[in-house]
């Protein structure tokens, strides 16, 4: 679930001309944005007007495509829709190493978009949080059934270990 900083942060760049600007549905750029978000606080324990450029990295890399599916389609309209995120950070806090920020961003997006495409594994699994398990519609996954992200493998050994 997400906390009330989350939506706040959300809520306040959806309510921008950047948002608006974009041809991606407000629904899907409030999906992405909360993803990133919850992942600058929960595993850079930052705020994102205080990333450095190694932290974008880090997200980007390691920690942001778990918050999707495999082949998620979110992830095409990820790069557009965080660049209009930064330019709305720019716009309305002081963000003292926004040039790091984007050219880290610019040299590992497609990183992060390879990854999901792929459905890499990670250290934590694969590209799947709890992020996805809360949006989950449909009947309840048992610890013995297939893994819902394709893995092949159990849920217990699979996906479920994310929720430890």
């Amino acid at each position: 679930m997400f906390d009330n900083r989350i939506r706040a942060a959300t809520a306040a760049y959806l309510d921008t001309s950047h948002a608006r600007a974009l041809d991606v549905p407000q629904e899907a750029q409030r999906k992405i944005v909360q993803r990133f978000i919850t992942c600058c606080y929960d595993d850079l324990a930052k705020e994102p007007r205080h990333l450095e450029g190694d932290d974008v990295e880090r997200a980007l890399c390691a920690y942001l495509p778990r918050y999707y599916g495999a082949r998620d389609p979110l992830a095409l309209n990820t790069e557009e829709v965080l660049n209009a995120y930064f330019r709305h950070l720019r716009e309305d806090a002081v963000v003292l190493h926004a040039y790091e920020i984007g050219v880290a961003f610019d040299a590992h997006i497609e990183t992060f978009c390879a990854t999901v495409r792929a459905g890499k594994v990670h250290e934590k699994g694969i590209a799947m949080t709890r992020a996805l398990h809360d949006e989950r519609r449909g009947t309840k996954v048992g610890r013995n059934d297939p893994c819902p992200c394709g893995s092949g493998q159990k849920f217990k050994k699979c996906c479920m270990k994310l929720g430890d």
